[in-house]
């Protein structure tokens, strides 16, 4: 995804077009994964991994960190979308 769509990882902020979302640190973890695997989808258990490392977590709880996130990314007019039994791809919104 082009589009001028930046991610600046030690600022937890992702711009585009001038306009700039800050995120939280678990949000901008998970968009960090999905962004550098671009244009390829990111598997779940991959984001699991990337957020929890070992800690047992239940799996709705990145559900409900992508859709946080994606409330924050629609500013800017994209979203992460999930893709069944592909995982997660960055889209326009």
């Amino acid at each position: 995804m082009g589009g001028g769509l930046t991610y600046h990882a030690t600022e937890r902020a992702v711009a585009r077009d001038g306009h700039v979302v800050h995120l939280r640190p678990m949000e901008s973890r998970a968009f960090g994964v999905v962004f550098a695997r671009q244009p390829a989808h990111t598997r779940p258990d991959q984001l699991h991994e990337a957020l929890y490392g070992d800690q047992a977590r239940c799996r709705s709880v990145l559900s409900v960190h992508i859709c946080l996130l994606n409330k924050k990314l629609a500013a800017l007019g994209v979203r992460i979308v999930g893709h069944p039994g592909r995982g997660y791809l960055l889209e326009a919104a």
